[in-house]
């Protein structure tokens, strides 16, 4: 009898698990590829052609990224908006480590796949994380690659102070490090100490 009722309740536990994995919608656009809408699988149409400016999500599971009034957010089932999603070469961020970068009133976090704020908006500027460490800065400013240029539209990150941390947000170093780009690593410098971060990997140098 205690044999049937856990194979019974391994059936149950199964049966939720392939039903969630499989309740999605799906993008469907129209012959001009501009206008998208959502439908489920049996065709019913969930979300409209036109609700929403741009939709970046193929399949919808949990969230999708679509762009709203006022930039580009992530959204739940019920359309309800999440966060704002970060804009990175023209479209959402990129989900790296299960992760992506929100932004809120010019300060950055982190959600995740599933729509929750797992890091909140507290950073000026964060890094995409990379093996599970994330380079944040409390301070600086955007300033163009090539300053002698007015039509530069690169970027990147200047001043104020570095720290890292964790996919918890732990910190693991203190935001007290200044930060140079070399030869395809980070290097923080505190005083004597130096740090070296290259590819998700953390270590001193001599």
């Amino acid at each position: 009898m205690k044999n049937i009722l856990l194979i019974i309740a391994g059936i149950m536990i199964y049966s939720c698990s392939h039903k969630k994995e499989s309740d999605y919608w799906i993008r469907e656009c129209d012959s001009t590829g501009i206008k998208c809408r959502y439908i489920d699988k049996q065709g019913e149409v969930k979300i409209p052609y036109g609700k929403y400016y741009h939709c970046y999500t193929d399949t919808f599971k949990n969230i999708a990224f679509v762009t709203g009034e006022k930039g580009i957010i992530g959204i739940n089932r019920k359309e309800e908006k999440l966060f704002n999603v970060y804009i990175f070469d023209n479209g959402p961020d990129y989900i790296v480590d299960g992760m992506f970068r929100i932004i809120e009133q010019n300060k950055m976090g982190f959600a995740d796949t599933l729509g929750n704020v797992i890091i909140p908006t507290i950073y000026d500027f964060v890094y995409p994380f990379e093996k599970g460490l994330a380079l944040v800065n409390i301070g600086g400013h955007s300033e163009s690659i090539d300053p002698s240029d007015p039509n530069c539209e690169y970027h990147t990150w200047v001043g104020g102070k570095w720290g890292i941390i964790n996919k918890k947000g732990n910190v693991v170093k203190d935001i007290e490090y200044d930060r140079e780009w070399q030869k395809g690593k980070d290097i923080l410098t505190k005083d004597s100490e130096i740090l070296e971060l290259e590819n998700g990997i953390l270590k001193n140098k001599e």
